[in-house]
């Protein structure tokens, strides 16, 4: 069994390898760059508010994007309530309404490890400062990221 199981798991390494080395990058008008990395994008129900990762900035940072009237993305907007206040942040999720972020933070002297925090939106490409969403979610020795919401 433990052979058939290692011979899968190469199998499909293999594979993954391939269709990486033959996969073309996508660029997302607006968004992408060719010299930075943009990832984990969580979009709004209505389609026309992308959060998402990037390495723009100082590190990785929170960044918004909206769909424009011509159906191309507007240039990304650092969320700098949130970027300021966390040393490490990741994976966003946005609520259905588009009005709550949830998202992994890090940060320094109020985690001990990762953990899942949110953020409200106050005005136009504004957010509250990150609130962590508590036990029995987050501890204090173990890591806790990546939120998914739907």
């Amino acid at each position: 069994m433990k052979r058939i199981f290692t011979f899968l798991c190469i199998n499909f390494l293999i594979i993954n390898l391939l269709y990486a080395q033959n996969a073309e990058r996508r660029i997302v008008e607006g968004v992408s760059s060719k010299r930075n990395t943009e990832f984990a994008p969580s979009l709004s129900a209505d389609g026309k508010t992308m959060i998402f990762q990037s390495d723009l900035g100082n590190g990785w940072e929170l960044y918004e994007s909206t769909l424009q009237n011509d159906s191309v993305w507007s240039e990304p907007v650092p969320l700098k309530e949130i970027n300021e206040s966390c040393d490490f942040l990741a994976g966003p999720a946005l609520s259905y309404d588009g009005n709550t972020l949830y998202f992994t933070a890090f940060i320094e002297g109020v985690t001990e490890t990762e953990d899942i925090f949110y953020s409200i939106r106050t005005g136009e490409n504004e957010w509250s400062k990150p609130v962590s969403i508590g036990a029995p979610i987050n501890t204090d020795e173990d890591y806790e990221g990546f939120p998914s919401v739907s």
